[in-house]
């Protein structure tokens, strides 16, 4: 399925308003994106974007949530799915894409680069005061 990338981004999550579909089978569009950082000059763009499923305010906790995600490479969609799920304690947008980021570095069927500069972006992620 050919999806359109998300849009440029720059180190902080972004709401989404309309643009490139996060995949048209679901119709919907990334309510937040994050660039994954580089740790070469030669690596490819990464970034990855979620959306609540029937709709969601980033910055928001939503419990017993499904949640929608795909991760762009080089402007391309590379992994999507809708597997995603949160119980009773709710779990805000940025809450729910480290998660996910949790379980792509360590997923054996992505290549090591990008599960390595996953792992980096979540290491970043635990830094920050508002993410418990």
């Amino acid at each position: 399925m050919d999806a359109a990338a998300p849009p440029a981004a720059d180190h902080r999550p972004h709401e989404h308003g309309g643009g490139p579909r996060l995949l048209r089978g679901y119709r919907t569009d990334p309510e937040a994106v994050w660039p994954i950082p580089v740790l070469a000059d030669t690596d490819p763009s990464l970034r990855l974007g979620i959306t609540a499923i029937g709709g969601g305010t980033v910055g928001r906790a939503y419990a017993n949530n499904e949640w929608i995600y795909g991760l762009w490479r080089n402007g391309r969609l590379h992994r999507c799915g809708t597997d995603l799920r949160c119980g009773a304690m709710g779990k805000t947008h940025h809450q729910m894409a480290v998660l996910l980021g949790e379980y792509l570095a360590d997923d054996e069927s992505l290549d090591e680069p990008t599960r390595q500069r996953i792992a980096a972006w979540i290491e970043q992620q635990h830094a920050n005061p508002d993410l418990p």
